[in-house]
């Protein structure tokens, strides 16, 4: 791996750099954070700026970027706003590559270029109350009449369905054989008759609501399965390496803001006559978590490369996943205490790391399954 950037890199750290800072100020995280709004007018300005082409092959509208230039753009926007970067994730990541991976050419035509210009937004349905951990024990199914598929069911902690556009929907479509097999992914406009979203009240992460969504008697034209009839679980599995790695860029960009903003106050913070940053408890707490984002930042880096490079790397992305989430949520816990008080009062920024990083220990796969990744990669 090669840690010399290309022009091209440097150029779009910067230009994300430049964004971060002149449109994601204190205020505006803290109003979206608030208000729980979703950050369209951020996400239209990214659009404006060509971020949501990043990945896209130019014949599509894209500029042909590979996983390490995902990955820098995702660092940085968290960096300012860790649900914004989970929304690009939602709509360009889960719902634009995805189409990528295994969507047919009609369908990469269609809509690659509408995620590119912002004129629809996707998310992604697959959790159901009973289909967390075990994701492929999903029940919602689709049943085939005509030349449509008719859905009924219910998912859960679909975080951005309420703003999408479209929904990709994993459904059973043949119960006769394993869990793993006869699951196919369905493109859902969530405008559809018996489409119901309901908002979910939770810890952090506000500004990418979670819902449940309900399916009563769903009509989908079967020209809308995305990957194939019966091929949803082995598609998804194409998925995950891309999500794992760009949840370490998410993670690493939140847990590298809170050490700067801990690393500041503490330089800021008199007590007993001098800056609290001159005791060797406070230099440890701020060294040890500037380590935590050093190490999910390369891990992250080395999955993003083997993925670019087309390599086996399982075990790699699912050590990003579960590293940069658990070294992001310890990150913002040592911020806090840093902080005193200060850290458990809402408008200092801390506390909102610390909600937002639990996220990201659960959702795209627990902490605990990623380890049972790894350990099976190990031949354990």
């Amino acid at each position: 791996m090669d840690f010399n950037f290309t022009e091209e890199q440097v150029l779009l750290q910067n230009t994300v750099k430049n964004f971060v800072k002149d449109k994601v100020t204190h205020e505006v995280v803290d109003h979206y954070d608030t208000s729980e709004e979703f950050p369209s007018k951020l996400m239209d300005e990214m659009t404006d700026l060509g971020f949501l082409a990043l990945p896209f092959p130019e014949q599509y509208g894209g500029i042909g970027g590979i996983t390490l230039d995902i990955v820098l753009l995702l660092e940085n926007i968290s960096y300012g706003m860790v649900s914004l970067g989970a929304a690009y994730m939602m709509s360009v990541v889960f719902g634009g590559m995805s189409i990528l991976h295994y969507g047919n050419e009609e369908q990469k035509r269609e809509y690659i270029p509408k995620i590119i210009s912002g004129e629809i937004k996707t998310a992604f349905a697959l959790t159901e109350p009973n289909a967390g951990s075990d994701a492929a024990s999903l029940k919602t199914s689709a049943v085939l009449d005509g030349n449509d598929y008719i859905i009924n069911g219910n998912k859960v902690f679909i975080t951005g369905a309420h703003q999408a556009d479209y929904l990709l929907v994993a459904a059973k479509t043949d119960k006769s054989v394993s869990k793993y097999e006869g699951i196919t992914i369905f493109l859902v406009k969530t405008n559809t008759p018996g489409i119901d979203i309901r908002k979910l009240e939770k810890l952090g992460m506000r500004p990418v609501r979670t819902n449940e969504v309900f399916f009563e008697d769903v009509k989908v034209p079967k020209e809308n399965i995305l990957g194939g009839l019966n091929l949803g679980w082995p598609n998804l599995l194409k998925s995950l390496g891309n999500e794992r790695v760009t949840c370490g860029a998410v993670c690493t960009g939140g847990a590298q803001a809170a050490v700067d903003y801990a690393a500041k106050y503490a330089k800021e913070r008199v007590q007993f006559g001098k800056p609290i940053s001159k005791f060797q408890v406070i230099q440890h707490f701020i060294a040890d978590m500037q380590m935590d984002v050093d190490l999910a930042r390369l891990l992250t880096w080395r999955a993003s490369w083997l993925l670019s490079e087309k390599m086996s790397c399982g075990k790699e992305t699912a050590m990003v996943k579960v590293f940069a989430s658990e070294a992001y949520s310890r990150v913002a816990n040592k911020g806090v205490q840093i902080l005193g008080g200060n850290g458990y009062m809402m408008e200092y920024p801390l506390q909102r790391h610390l909600r937002d990083s639990k996220f990201f220990e659960i959702a795209g796969g627990t902490s605990e399954i990623q380890r049972n990744i790894i350990a099976a990669e190990l031949g354990l």
